[in-house]
């Protein structure tokens, strides 16, 4: 999807104003802003329940989508809500074991009522209902809102593993930039309506991130996994630089290392979302100051 000078405004003025950028495919891409900031319009834009005032965005396919408000038939079991929706949506049924099995959803919970699901089985319910339309596209609106911490580390991992496998592009809007630090590999990040940085991205293309790892002994069966999985990484000592991406992540590495009693001694990221924020937004608050 190409986004072009995207504009939206309301009487008293405009909430958006010329917001360009291009998501890139297969990408978890994330909405960063702080309150105000035009994010949900945004997303409201990109899902097709409000149109620009001026500007364009092309996208072939109608995206799957999980919004905050969502809701599904309590009387019916989790099952049958993700059947209906296939058949109101004409897509085939086929994939909602597949759905279900992703986001870890077993077939006693799967044939429970909906009304009687927990907060966090009725999130994952709702993530599977968004990845079975066959759009590359997904939009997901807090997707790890009111889950316990087990609840989001599968939903993690669901998303993760649908975009690699099923070369999808995820948008991510989340107050919570904590939960979806090490998820995303690339974003924007709004103010006032307008782009102020555009992060990830190099060419269209996600640009990977970076990690170091330094591992406790010997890191040569690390680096045996990483060529064999085709990972980009530099070896200096205990110390390993990789290079990651949607389709190349970082948690198939430190689920490897758990697996085979590999010690890790710890992990550095790049930049975390909230310093980055932080840090533009008092950038671009001292640019307007001027």
């Amino acid at each position: 999807m190409n986004i072009q000078n995207v504009s939206f405004g309301y009487k008293n003025g405009f909430v958006l104003q010329d917001v360009s950028f291009t998501l890139p495919n297969p990408s978890i891409f994330g909405l960063i802003g702080p309150n105000g900031a035009g994010k949900t319009t945004l997303f409201s834009i990109l899902s097709g329940i409000l149109k620009p005032s001026s500007g364009t965005f092309v996208y072939s396919e109608k995206p799957g989508l999980l919004l905050q408000n969502n809701a599904l038939y309590k009387e019916a079991t989790g099952r049958e809500n993700l059947q209906l929706f296939c058949k109101i949506n004409r897509i085939s049924p086929n994939q909602v074991s597949t759905a279900l099995e992703v986001v870890e959803i077993d077939s006693l919970t799967a044939n429970r009522k909906y009304k009687e699901y927990s907060q966090g089985q009725k999130q994952r319910l709702l993530i599977a209902r968004a990845f079975l339309t066959p759009s590359k596209l997904i939009l997901l609106d807090e997707p790890f809102n009111a889950v316990d911490l087990p609840t989001m580390l599968i939903l993690k991992n669901s998303i993760k593993s649908i975009v690699a496998t099923e070369q999808k592009t995820v948008v991510i809007s989340s107050h919570h930039l904590r939960e979806i630090d090490d998820l995303i590999d690339s974003g924007i990040i709004l103010n006032k309506g307008r782009v102020i940085h555009q992060f990830g991205l190099l060419n269209n293309v996600a640009q990977p991130l970076a990690i170091t790892v330094y591992v406790d002994g010997q890191p040569d069966r690390l680096c045996s996994y990483l060529l064999a999985n085709k990972y980009l990484f530099r070896k200096q000592q205990n110390q390993i630089s990789i290079t990651c991406s949607a389709t190349s992540p970082a948690w198939p590495i430190i689920r490897f290392c758990e697996e085979t009693g590999i010690a890790l001694k710890r992990i550095e990221y790049g930049e975390s979302l909230e310093n980055m924020l932080i840090n533009r937004l008092n950038a671009d608050n001292e640019h307007a100051s001027n």
